[in-house]
């Protein structure tokens, strides 16, 4: 197309070349435009296609971007908008934007934080406002136009200062993270929270200790756990053995594993089979006992001790078990035989394999009253046997062995056919044991006697607490006499010995027995926190070693905790971590070693970086 503008002044005509139509800006965001002008699509997605193209949009556009006026002055005004616009100095841009530092900038990431969160989640970034609201076509600009003028703002800055501002934003957000991570560990520092095991897993504990720790934790005799000097002592009898019933361990021995018939010793062992019998609910002590004609008096050797049982008479299996620790009497043991396995033979079977149960190898019987000299045990394990037998069943010592005398039968216990006499039938037994009042703190067991073992003597006794318990057999002496003497001299010697030398301390008095520990890099909730707990829980036999009494030398005994700070890593259950230390002096009495109460599985790679941090401040606040 040709243009031709006419001179008014000259009269003549000027020809132009086509003036070529230069790409005009696109002040409209919500559209985009070719480059004649067209209209190709909308911003938020829709295809142009009902606008009318060319010419008449142009003119459109123009008058949108230059107001009506003069040509002169639309072209001003077209040449002023296609001017770049100039730089402002850095003075002006100090003066328009008023500077805060560095407290602009953070109030701004502030401001600015939740306009992000919101753009990054699909929501409106203005609080407060249902929905999303849209200007023309697209979402609020609000926050990025605010990053801008932070930009801007940092921008605006000399060098020197921008390095400054971004030390103090490094130093800012490092000092942030530490606050966090303290915060954070702290809790691993709140050990009172840790849970405590459950049931599951405290039966799984003991049947893995009872494995890994069987020598501590099992009713075996045992050595004490220090170093000790053998004690010189005056013991009489052929064998002896004295024993701290509370953790079983040796305090004196003298041909312990020498093989000795027990005598009426045997019949602690029908006394332990009843009392299992009636905890297991299978017969009572008030049960009526019937009478076997082997169990009558005139049926046993006129030499055997006896309570004087008798054909009709009525008697209770308590009154049979106060003629076993009383008159020693045989023909109760018999008795006892029969009412519970109903043969005298099934009931030394039965002895027989409760001993192989207690783990009592040289002890064997071939009847229930210790009369037959193939009975056969130690001292050692009569010592392990008698301390099982108190130590399960204390009852038995102040209902039975405890008894100063027992008169039997009473009008009560005779036939209907010898009830006139009355109890003038009744004979005095008086307690076989000669020490029973007679030493303080005696209070059992049981004596024993034949041709064959000499005079045998298991004597118990306790003071304050404290209880120890000895065994002596072969004792010398010619007659009933001259044994009772010996018993009562080796009895003496060990108990006195023993009270004077030694004393228990109970762990647990001055420090608990759970020590809570962190556990970093575990899984689950339950992984922030495992106990220690000692792996046996025995009292301490502690020697006289400081004060008047052996008893100031247990209120001397401290204790050592080796604990570590935390767990790194996964726990298992039962595996040490640490140990107890019980000291008198430079004397390490003994050490326990403190195991996990439960299970723990190790956590992923976050979970192990994470735990990695926490250690530091772990350590360091130890």
């Amino acid at each position: 197309m040709k243009l031709i503008k006419k001179n008014t002044e000259r009269g003549e005509e000027k020809k132009k070349r086509p003036k070529k139509l230069k790409r005009i800006k696109n002040a409209n965001p919500s559209v985009v435009l070719d480059r004649h002008g067209n209209i190709i699509r909308r911003v938020d997605g829709t295809e142009h296609g009902d606008e009318k193209r060319g010419g008449q949009f142009l003119a459109a556009l123009f008058e949108k971007l230059i107001p009506p006026g003069t040509k002169a002055g639309n072209k001003k005004q077209k040449t002023e908008m296609r001017k770049k616009p100039k730089r402002k100095a850095e003075s002006e841009y100090n003066e328009a934007v008023p500077y805060d530092f560095p407290g602009d900038i953070i109030r701004s990431i502030k401001n600015t934080a939740g306009d992000f969160a919101g753009i990054i989640g699909g929501k409106s970034p203005s609080a407060g406002k249902a929905g999303e609201e849209k200007r023309g076509g697209i979402r609020d600009a609000a926050p990025i136009r605010k990053l801008s003028a932070i930009r801007r703002k940092f921008m605006s800055l000399s060098k020197a200062m921008r390095r400054i501002v971004i030390a103090l934003s490094a130093l800012f957000v490092a000092l942030v993270s530490v606050c966090a991570l303290n915060i954070w560990a702290s809790g691993f520092r709140e050990t009172w929270k840790a849970r405590e095991a459950s049931d599951a897993e405290k039966a799984a504990l003991e049947s893995i200790l009872d494995e890994a720790f069987a020598d501590e934790r099992s009713e075996k005799l045992r050595p004490l756990p220090y170093r000790t000097t053998p004690a010189k002592l005056d013991v009489r009898a052929g064998a002896a053995v004295l024993v701290d019933t509370a953790n079983g361990c040796v305090l004196y021995e003298k041909n312990a594993d020498r093989l000795i018939p027990p005598a009426s010793l045997t019949k602690l062992f029908v006394m332990y089979i009843v009392f299992k019998e009636v905890e297991a609910g299978k017969i009572t002590m008030d049960d009526i006992v019937p009478l076997p004609e082997l169990s009558w008096a005139v049926n046993l050797p006129r030499d055997a001790s006896l309570m004087h049982l008798g054909q009709g008479q009525t008697v209770t299996l308590r009154e049979l078990m106060a003629g076993l620790a009383v008159a020693s009497g045989n023909d109760a043991a018999r008795a006892v035989a029969y009412y519970i396995s109903g043969t005298q033979e099934d009931f030394v079977a039965r002895m027989n394999a409760e001993c192989r149960a207690l783990g009592l190898k040289k002890t064997y019987f071939v009847e229930p009253s210790g009369y037959d000299e193939n009975n056969i045990t130690t001292a050692r394990e009569l010592a392990e046997f008698a301390r099982i037998y108190v130590t399960h069943f204390p009852q038995s010592i102040e209902e039975f062995h405890s008894l100063k005398s027992l008169d039997y039968p009473l009008q009560k216990n005779l036939p209907s056919w010898q009830k006139n006499y009355g109890d003038t039938l009744a004979i005095h037994h008086s307690n076989t044991n000669p020490l029973l009042g007679k030493l303080d703190g005696v209070d059992g067991l049981k004596t024993g006697f034949i041709y064959e073992s000499g005079y045998n003597l298991a004597l118990t006794a306790s003071r304050n607490g404290q209880r120890f318990l000895s065994i002596t057999l072969q004792g010398q002496g010619k007659g009933t006499k001259q044994g009772n003497e010996g018993r009562i001299h080796d009895g003496t010697e060990l108990m006195e010995w023993a009270f004077s030398t030694f004393a228990d301390y109970e762990p647990g008095k001055d420090t608990s027995l759970v020590f809570p520990v962190p556990s970093l890099a575990s899984k689950g909730n339950d992984g922030k926190f495992v106990n220690l707990v000692p792996a046996w829980k025995n009292k301490i036999t502690v020697p006289h070693l400081f004060g008047s009494t052996a008893k100031d030398s247990a209120d001397a005994v401290k204790v050592v905790v080796d604990v570590p700070p935390y767990l790194y890593g996964g726990v298992k259950l039962g595996a040490q971590y640490g140990s107890v230390k019980y000291k008198l002096g430079e004397i390490t009495l003994e050490t326990v070693p403190l195991v996990a109460d439960r299970s723990l599985e190790s956590a992923g790679i976050a979970g192990r970086f994470f735990g990695t941090l926490a250690k530091g401040s772990l350590e360091k606040n130890r």
